[in-house]
């Protein structure tokens, strides 16, 4: 992920089944987590926790929904400060959502976290 003029990457209805802790690690280690801006995951079959989404810092949209998330989002994760819209509906994350996931929430303008299990 070398491509350092990269700013949208729309991957949504791929049938991809890998990790999401794989997916991002790949995006966040080169210079593309500075330069991309949106990215488009929607209707794979991603599976995994949804992680601290902070070390991709130039993202300004992010669209996980209809994927196979699940679990908690942990403790100490944030979102990239840049970030405006983030669409997370149609998975089954669960739990409560950890204040540090809104520390950087500053810029969002839109956000979609229905069809989840999340409590109240």
């Amino acid at each position: 992920m070398n491509v350092c003029t990269l700013r949208s990457l729309g991957l949504s209805q791929n049938n991809f089944t890998e990790d999401i802790q794989t997916i991002l690690h790949n995006l966040s280690s080169g210079c593309v987590r500075n330069s991309l801006q949106d990215l488009d995951l929607s209707y794979n079959g991603i599976t995994g926790t949804l992680p601290d989404l902070s070390a991709i810092t130039s993202l300004k949209t992010l669209d996980f929904s209809s994927n196979q998330l699940s679990g908690k989002i942990l403790e100490g994760s944030s979102l990239p400060f840049q970030l405006k819209e983030l669409d997370i509906r149609s998975n089954s994350l669960e739990g409560g959502i950890p204040k540090s996931f809104w520390m950087n929430a500053c810029m969002l303008k839109s956000l979609d976290l229905s069809n989840n299990r999340f409590r109240k």
